[in-house]
């Protein structure tokens, strides 16, 4: 009777067909019911010294089985399965079993659960997006739940994570799941800032800075990025620890450039995505490119034309300065932008925030989170995210890319 979660076929619970969906919680409700009466008759009778070792793993497997139809019951996009997950759940219950109880507040520590849209009451576009989630992995995360505030990010991002982690390529499966594994592990008023916005868009207008003054912004910022450190707040949340897949026990993010050290700046106009590294990706793994670059392209795009509750605002220099900082954090400089612009729009506590969320995420705080932009609504801030990781991949992507391709000729 100690049969394990293992047992359980929870794979017929991914169908958009209902009749499969419907045989399937059938055959786990016998399963859980089976176990819960295994388990109440244990009570009733005497205990032999042999049996609370078979009793104590028979109690952890159906504990396992409920945190899972917990998990069921609030993050299933199929309505039947959420119900039917409750249903057994409360038989349960009724059977003198304790259940589990949710121990979070949602899918973020940052954002309040209400509000982040709620399994159950989505849009058909929204739906077919967590159904398709759903059926890729066997449940909805938190980051999914999270970018339910950008769809359109949403869809590209599962598209690309379904195609490099599911499909046909260049890696055996578990090396990319491996791969991503390791991977994984005061501020301004919002008036002042879409001021500033405006005042750099007339100085544009009246006068241009030279090339070389451009250059010597570029390198000014760049070594200024170096003295801008990521927090180490008390309030850190204690990462996986990963530690025992590295031999090199050091490991870890380093600065790019050390403070008395020359780093050769990476000039986009000698290597950039759009003209090399777009098509070596797609040379070397069809398909992949573009995803890759429909995903930049949404994220760097992405507007509502709002700031706050200001509505038709062009964010399109404020992005651009979000991008570019991050990029020149990694030495990579743009000749037609200036570089001027960067301090004019992120102040000093912004930019920790972004060395944090790009170099250590793992020392984000829900203070830091509540401290940047405090009128700004919280789907503005998952988009500033958004901006942030994919700008690092890029810049991860182009240094990568710029090596094979030397390699190469």
């Amino acid at each position: 009777m100690a049969e394990g979660e293992n047992e359980v076929r929870w794979d017929g619970l991914c169908s958009r067909d209902s009749t499969t969906r419907e045989t399937a919680l059938e055959n786990i409700k016998q399963t859980v019911l089976r176990k819960t009466e295994y388990l109440r008759s244990v009570k009733e009778t005497p205990l032999r010294p042999s049996d609370g070792l078979s009793n104590a793993v028979s109690l952890d497997g159906l504990n396992k089985l409920l945190a899972h139809l917990l998990m069921l019951s609030k993050r299933c996009p199929f309505k039947d399965v959420r119900e039917k997950s409750e249903f057994i759940l409360k038989s349960v219950q009724e059977l003198g079993i304790r259940i589990p109880r949710p121990l979070g507040h949602g899918p973020s520590r940052f954002i309040p659960e209400k509000e982040i849209l709620q399994v159950g009451s989505e849009d058909t576009q929204m739906h077919t997006l967590f159904a398709d989630s759903f059926a890729a992995l066997g449940r909805l995360d938190n980051i999914t739940l999270v970018m339910v505030f950008h769809p359109q990010y949403l869809e590209s991002f599962l598209k690309t994570q379904h195609y490099l982690l599911q499909m046909d390529g260049p890696l055996p499966l578990h090396y990319r799941h491996y791969i991503g594994i390791m991977v994984s592990d005061s501020f301004f008023e919002v008036e002042a800032l879409m001021e500033k916005m405006r005042q750099l868009q007339e100085c544009r207008d009246e006068e241009e800075a030279s090339q070389e003054e451009m250059a010597s912004r570029f390198e000014i910022e760049k070594r200024e990025s170096m003295f801008v450190f990521s927090s180490d707040d008390e309030e850190v949340t204690p990462a996986r620890d990963v530690s025992r897949h590295f031999e090199d026990t050091s490991y870890g993010y380093k600065d790019f450039s050390r403070h008395g050290m020359h780093v050769p700046t990476f000039r986009v106009q000698d290597y950039c995505w759009e003209d090399h590294g777009y098509s070596l990706v797609n040379r070397l793994y069809p398909d992949v490119g573009q995803l890759i670059d429909e995903k930049f392209h949404i994220a760097y795009n992405l507007t509502y034309n709002t700031m706050a509750m200001h509505k038709d605002v062009d964010t399109s220099m404020l992005r651009r300065a979000i991008w570019n900082y991050i990029h020149c954090m990694f030495g990579i400089r743009y000749d037609d932008y200036d570089y001027g612009e960067i301090n004019q729009l992120l102040d000093r506590s912004f930019k920790v925030y972004i060395k944090t969320v790009v170099c250590t995420p793992e020392k984000v705080t829900k203070r830091m989170y509540d401290s940047f932009w405090r009128q700004f609504k919280h789907s503005e801030k998952v988009h500033v995210n958004l901006l942030l990781i994919e700008a690092r991949m890029q810049a991860e992507l182009l240094y990568a890319l710029r090596a094979i391709t030397r390699y190469m000729t």
